[in-house]
């Protein structure tokens, strides 16, 4: 009999194992996974709302997890406790959510975690953690401010920072060591220390990463000031491949034989101008020349196409931006019309491909001032108006055939006689109470 029982113990006990073994085999499998966090802002008041997206990847390859379904999400307050916590469910790779900042809740820098299952069987070492603030309304210590100077910067750019530091007097606070902090991602990227100089500024400097894979960076800079720490933060304004190039022609068209200013604006993907740099080619891939933004993403160049040839722009700075941009399609047929002030007239210029008969008409606030039928030869045809004649403010001048306007220009006439206003307070005699007179 105790032959028997061992004969059909034993084969039990090894179809037992079977599958134990094939689950421990296909835990290993598993690969591990990583989270990240986007959320709207940084910092936060009272009253509002947070809302963030999870992203739950594979840590090889950084592509979109597939074994977990669900995310843990957890908010920490500045004590350690957690607020918190809900779970959602991952679709296509990442999950959304949003929490409400109550009046009750206490300031200071909050953390938010985010996890799955999976990634507790590492004992918490792949834990995503981010750092957000909460705000109360608190009266100010010290007045800084901070600023890029260039809007916008790519993988592997020098970033440049303006930072200052003000009294509450609005008096300059010299040599003050103040340490300031660069996050991408939320992980910390740059650190250090900085020392203002005697007019209370500091030219801070310091590089991007080679590879960049989101916009989401900031720095942020913190003084101890009178046994309090004060801090300021700026979202560093990162451009990746997603820009909006415009292209607008003097004169609405572009074309072919005539040299004409060329203006584009660039924008990145949140419509924000970008300052950027860019060379033009042509359809044989020769560049021709290289243009800057000079001020909030916008620029200008003159450029003279010519008939038969197409032209496309490629963005120099920031760097690694792949895409190319075309310029409008040249017309052989059209004018180029333009106005500038010289010598208290203005004056406006005409450049048309060929003989037509046009109406020029000027018009301020809806109402015409000016209309002049013009007989354009081919090139170059001029038309002075004497700038007294004008009204004080905008003039808009359009070039009409056929009932059809061609182009537009608008001028500021007469700047130089806008009404001065001047306020003297004076005391009245009967009432001993200070009054206003106004001189115009």
């Amino acid at each position: 009999m105790k032959f028997n029982f061992l004969f059909y113990i034993i084969p039990f006990f090894i179809l037992l194992s079977n599958p134990f073994c094939k689950a421990q085999n296909s835990f290993n499998d598993f690969k591990k996974e990583k989270t990240y966090i986007q959320t709207n802002h940084v910092f936060y008041k009272p009253g509002e709302i947070i809302f963030f997206k999870i992203y739950v990847i594979q840590a090889e390859n950084n592509l979109p997890a597939d074994q977990s379904r669900i995310v843990n999400f957890e908010l920490v307050d500045p004590s350690g406790a957690v607020v918190k916590k809900e779970k959602f469910e991952i679709k296509n790779g990442h999950a959304e959510g949003s929490f409400y900042f109550g009046e009750e809740m206490k300031g200071g820098i909050y953390k938010i975690r985010a996890f799955t299952a999976w990634m507790q069987n590492e004992n918490g070492k792949n834990v995503f953690e981010k750092e957000i603030s909460l705000q109360k309304i608190i009266s100010p210590r010290i007045l800084m401010k901070l600023d890029f100077p260039k809007k916008g910067y790519g993988a592997g750019d020098e970033v440049l920072a303006d930072f200052s530091m003000r009294s509450l007097s609005n008096l300059p606070i010299p040599f003050y060591e103040a340490y300031f902090t660069v996050m991408h991602q939320g992980e910390k990227i740059n650190e250090g220390s900085l020392i203002t100089d005697k007019e209370g500024k500091y030219l801070l400097k310091f590089k991007l990463p080679e590879v960049l894979k989101s916009s989401d960076a900031l720095l942020n800079i913190k003084v101890n000031f009178d046994g309090f720490t004060e801090s300021i933060s700026r979202n560093i304004p990162i451009v990746l491949n997603n820009l909006d190039v415009k292209f607008m022609p003097e004169g609405g068209t572009f074309i072919n034989g005539i040299e004409q200013n060329i203006a584009f604006k660039v924008l990145d993907e949140f419509e924000k101008p970008v300052d950027a740099v860019l060379e033009i080619y042509n359809q044989n891939h020769q560049k021709l020349t290289e243009v800057s933004a000079y001020n909030f993403g916008m620029g200008s160049f003159l450029f003279m196409p010519k008939k038969g040839e197409t032209y496309y722009a490629k963005v120099l700075k920031p760097e690694n931006i792949s895409k190319i941009y075309s310029l409008p399609i040249t017309k052989d047929d059209g004018i180029v019309f333009n106005a500038k002030k010289e010598n208290q007239n203005i004056r406006l210029i005409i450049n048309s491909t060929f003989e037509r008969n046009v109406l020029i008409k000027g018009n301020f606030r809806g109402k015409e001032i000016f209309s002049k039928a013009m007989n354009l030869k081919k090139g170059l045809n001029e038309l002075e108006i004497l700038e007294k004649e004008l009204p004080i403010g905008i003039c808009r001048f359009t070039v009409i055939e056929n009932n059809i306007p061609l182009a537009e220009r608008i001028v500021f006439s007469n700047e130089n006689k806008q009404m001065k206003v001047k306020i003297t307070p004076v005391i009245s005699p009967i009432l001993g109470t200070l009054k206003s007179r106004v001189f115009c």
